[in-house]
């Protein structure tokens, strides 16, 4: 249970470029010891935390407070969180103003985002990387303040330019969208490569599409499957299923189905609908040597349970041709329909055509037509040739 609490600690700990802190206030004291815990390690941690707090030492009343706002569901107390982290706060401590607004920001009982807005700025005022970057959070998405992009990436930038990697990220993001500055790959380039380095993941993601997509660089395909697998090996499932894609498909290395299934598989078992998708198609695939219907009937279920309308059209295409399934027209029908109305062209042509020949629903030629109609307007040419059939006053011009 000690690494439990260690961990609480370790992840509310300030970045180490926050200049207004001493250096003794990094040291040991700030850790967790082993033997301060019994078997739940909570309670003799508060007590512990407590005496020290109660005398007026800052850094106890914020680590006393991180534990009751993090702590384990029996220690959980939002109301003790807040008095001890008030109490370190109004000293000046900015570790703790910034943790007093990380609770009124995310408080259970409804966030106060004026209230969190209030405490960062105190701590931003007094130097703060961390608050920096809260503040650039605050103004963008204007939650406690008004929404400013512009006052966003100055932020942003302060906290960035200190070495916060994410507020690099961030900033990145700002150049990369034109949010706030004019859109500047070079300069998103820059910022995410920072943060890459750092390891911070979405970083490493997105500097790894810039590479794949030659935005604002050279196409590089090494550099594309080296951060992808920086992001990856950190259990991004989003790097996962690029490298997926990038071995299904032979982009920048060499093609390798194994490979494939591996990064999608881990995307897959993480939920990532696309994955899952992408991973079904891999056991319908012959090259892939893994063909398997029952497989792949079983991560489009999972991937269109997830709402992803690609995999609702392919379960309609399995449940139509019998593939991994009974075949069952009305199973068919009902997931296209379901894709349908989620907007799906595919949908729609697949739709029309079991309302044209009563497939899985009653014949309806002109129900045919309204769903040919909505896919042929959409430019799909195989929906626009039926709909000439269905005679009924509907057609593309």
């Amino acid at each position: 249970m000690y690494g439990r609490y260690e961990e609480i600690i370790e992840r509310h700990e300030i970045d180490p470029a926050d200049s207004d802190e001493t250096a003794e206030e990094n040291e040991d004291d700030w850790e967790l010891q082993e033997d301060e815990t019994d078997d739940t390690g909570y309670p003799e941690t508060i007590s512990h935390y407590r005496d020290s707090a109660e005398q007026g030492d800052v850094i106890a009343q914020l680590k006393l407070g991180i534990l009751y706002y993090i702590g384990d569901e029996a220690g959980r107390d939002y109301a003790a969180a807040e008095k001890w982290l008030m109490m370190a706060a109004e000293q000046g401590y900015t570790r703790a103003q910034v943790e007093l607004g990380n609770l009124y920001r995310s408080r259970e009982n409804g966030a106060d985002y004026d209230e969190a807005f209030k405490w960062y700025r105190k701590a931003a005022e007094q130097g703060n990387t961390i608050a920096w970057y809260h503040m650039g959070e605050t103004y963008y998405t204007g939650k406690g303040a008004g929404q400013d992009y512009a006052e966003a990436v100055k932020w942003y930038r302060k906290a960035a330019e200190r070495g916060s990697a994410e507020a690099q990220e961030k900033l990145g993001n700002m150049y990369h969208d034109g949010i706030g500055v004019e859109r500047d790959y070079t300069e998103a380039l820059k910022w995410y490569t920072k943060a890459a380095w750092w390891g911070y993941v979405s970083a490493q993601y997105n500097l790894a599409g810039m590479y794949l997509e030659a935005r604002g660089v050279v196409q590089d395909y090494g550099k594309a499957e080296k951060w992808y697998r920086e992001a990856a090996e950190q259990g991004s499932a989003e790097a996962q299923e690029k490298l997926g894609n990038m071995y299904r498909d032979g982009t920048g290395v060499k093609k390798n189905y194994a490979w494939a299934f591996r990064y999608y598989r881990e995307a897959a078992y993480s939920g990532l609908a696309s994955a899952q998708y992408n991973l079904a198609g891999l056991y319908l695939e012959v090259r892939a040597k893994k063909q398997d219907y029952a497989r792949a009937v079983y991560w489009y279920r999972r991937s269109a349970e997830k709402g992803y309308t690609p995999a609702q059209v392919q379960m309609g295409n399995m449940y139509y041709c019998g593939e991994g399934v009974e075949k069952d027209y009305d199973e068919a029908a009902k997931w296209y329909r379901t894709a349908a109305e989620q907007g799906d062209q595919e949908a729609w042509y697949k739709l029309g055509n079991m309302y044209y020949r009563g497939e899985g629903v009653k014949k309806d030629t002109a129900e045919a037509a309204k769903w040919y109609q909505k896919a042929a307007e959409q430019g799909h040419e195989e929906a626009r040739r039926l709909l000439a059939f269905c005679r009924c006053p509907v057609y593309v011009q």
